[in-house]
């Protein structure tokens, strides 16, 4: 049911809120995530989405909490992932350890777009422990921007 209503979300919303336009997305983003998207059988949609809500595309910002880069991962979870501090601050392996992390949650919550969305956003505990808690906000907005996206077919 939440699917549904995301769906619809995401609908309204990409035709009528968002000003978002595919050639916005920086040529060096969408080919990192492209490659990304292949190696570990990730839509490319889902991580574009991912990083235009958690930093705009763009690289060189850190989170609150210590979060780095594009997807804003935190180094305890790339280093869980097998992914260093140094990686994290490189485009292409900032968006390798979404994708491996995104790959491991549709695997977990089988392909469950809105599932993985909450998950990605509650960070590495989800995969160790059996509760599923998000940020409402968080799943509404990336599922929107994630409609946008597959709808262009990038």
């Amino acid at each position: 049911m939440l699917e549904v209503i995301l769906i619809a979300v995401g609908v309204w919303a990409t035709f009528n809120y968002f000003n978002t336009n595919v050639a916005d997305i920086p040529q060096e983003v969408l080919t990192a995530m492209r490659t990304s998207s292949s190696s570990f059988g990730v839509p490319v949609a889902l991580l574009l989405a991912i990083g235009k809500h958690e930093s705009g595309f763009k690289q060189n910002v850190t989170g609150k909490a210590g979060e780095i880069g594009i997807m804003q991962i935190l180094p305890s979870t790339g280093a869980d992932l097998g992914f260093s501090v140094a990686d994290l601050k490189e485009l292409q392996g900032n968006t390798n350890c979404a994708a491996m992390f995104l790959s491991k949650l549709l695997t977990k919550y089988k392909g469950k777009i809105a599932d993985v969305i909450a998950a990605y956003n509650a960070g590495k505990v989800v995969l160790s422990s059996g509760g599923l808690y998000f940020n409402l906000n968080y799943v509404l907005m990336v599922y929107s921007y994630y409609t946008f996206y597959s709808m262009r077919r990038i």
